[in-house]
């Protein structure tokens, strides 16, 4: 049974005085400590020292702050934390009995308070690892799976971490999160999503990113020796386009006078959309009046044995979509982008891919007579203006090539005079 503490303040040791110079004569088992403040109050963990137990051929001792996994230096835990808990469960989990540890200089000590839960309130993140899916329905809130989301007192449960975000109907999303590079263990978070539209799986990022759609739902995988933090708030909408991933309908189809598609979170690399094969599509409408003038291009194609291919109308780009120029009016009211994608993701393991575009609806008199056609056309396309250019890329430099399967027909036809 577990020991139960009721005190305001109070101390757990594992040995005389936490600083290793002693240990317990135990057995290998778990040992659990439950720390109860008053319903309006939250458990402040003052202080943490000391280290768990090495077994030779075994595993590191554990100590668990919930479902907080410490690392094999506890004093690397930056405290005080205040947890948004009127309880705490802490547990002590020994592989080997203690005449099979070879450490003498292990123990470890743990200060906790209860604190007052009124000045804290709406400040405080969840400092957790759910392993049944956790609800946040607040405009704002946070999650990290450590005390202080720098990484030193990691999540690395065995099962994954499950959160849900929910937002009014008709907001969207902004989102921080804060996904470190550990090369051992690397962290992978998805990103499920509501609207039918394939998951995003994320990993290595520190980004700042919005998310179209008012409710989505956070896995967070495997084992990590570092630490997560996601924040987020609930935003109304603004009146430009955003897509993020591959939609589910298809085409997809963008009326919004301004407007951004993201292949990923944010056109950063730092994640992917979780599609097999196939091409896929997104149209962009803008008044008969009016050219779409692209505003921004970044960002890479995926590559395995081939390259997945980004089209414009019909100007396919290189792997590197930063090096177009921008921005450029087409001397259309319309835009169809197409990516390709040549490699399923579960065969692809390419996270350095991912691309973004930028797009705004102007009005077509101020270019008139004063743009150049930029396209392969498959099929002839008739030129009757007194003067008039083609292009077959965005600048004439070369940087967003026509290469494509299909040869490029125009006909130019001046008067007979």
């Amino acid at each position: 049974e577990p020991v139960v503490l009721t005190a305001k303040l109070g101390y757990i040791r594992s040995d005389v005085d936490g600083s290793g110079a002693s240990r317990t004569m135990r057995s290998a088992g778990v040992y659990r400590w439950i720390v109860r403040c008053a319903a309006d109050e939250f458990v402040q963990v003052t202080r943490v020292t000391g280290y768990t137990a090495y077994a030779s051929g075994g595993s590191w001792d554990q100590l668990d702050f919930h479902d907080l996994r410490c690392s094999r230096s506890l004093s690397s835990q930056r405290v005080p934390a205040v947890l948004r808990n009127s309880t705490l469960e802490l547990r002590y989990t020994a592989y080997k009995d203690w005449n099979q540890n070879d450490d003498y200089d292990t123990g470890w000590s743990v200060e906790y308070e209860c604190v007052a839960a009124a000045p804290f309130e709406g400040l405080l993140p969840w400092r957790n690892c759910p392993a049944a899916e956790q609800l946040l329905t607040l405009s704002n809130d946070t999650v990290m799976t450590d005390f202080d989301g720098a990484g030193y007192s990691p999540h690395n449960s065995n099962h994954q971490c499950l959160w849900r975000v929910r937002c009014p109907e008709g907001h969207r999303v902004d989102v921080e999160l804060d996904l470190p590079i550990d090369w051992d263990q690397r962290p992978v978070l998805t990103l499920t999503r509501v609207d039918g539209a394939p998951p995003l799986l994320v990993t290595m990022t520190t980004s700042r990113f919005t998310l179209p759609m008012n409710e989505f739902g956070v896995q967070l995988h495997g084992r990590s020796g570092l630490g997560m933090t996601l924040q987020y708030w609930c935003v109304a909408p603004t009146t430009d386009a955003l897509t993020v991933g591959i939609p589910a309908a298809q085409p997809a189809e963008l009326t919004a006078k301004r407007g951004y598609i993201h292949s990923d979170i944010d056109g950063s690399r730092s994640s992917k959309a979780l599609v097999d094969e196939g091409t896929y599509r997104w149209i962009v409408r803008c008044g008969a009046d009016e050219f779409t003038k692209l505003q921004s291009i970044a960002g890479y194609v995926a590559y395995v044995s081939e390259y997945d291919e980004l089209l414009f109308n019909d100007v396919r780009t290189w792997r590197s979509l930063g090096s177009q120029a921008d921005p450029a009016v087409l001397r259309n009211s319309t835009l169809e982008l197409r990516y390709v994608v040549r490699t399923d993701w579960r065969q692809s393991r390419s996270y350095d891919a991912g691309w973004s575009v930028g797009y705004e609806c102007v009005p077509a008199a101020p270019f008139d007579g004063q743009l150049p056609w930029i396209g392969c056309p498959p099929q002839e396309q008739l030129l009757t203006l007194g003067n008039d250019t083609v292009m077959t890329d965005f600048d004439g430099a070369g940087y967003s090539p026509h290469f494509a399967a299909h040869d490029c027909l125009w006909r130019v036809r001046c008067d007979a005079d």
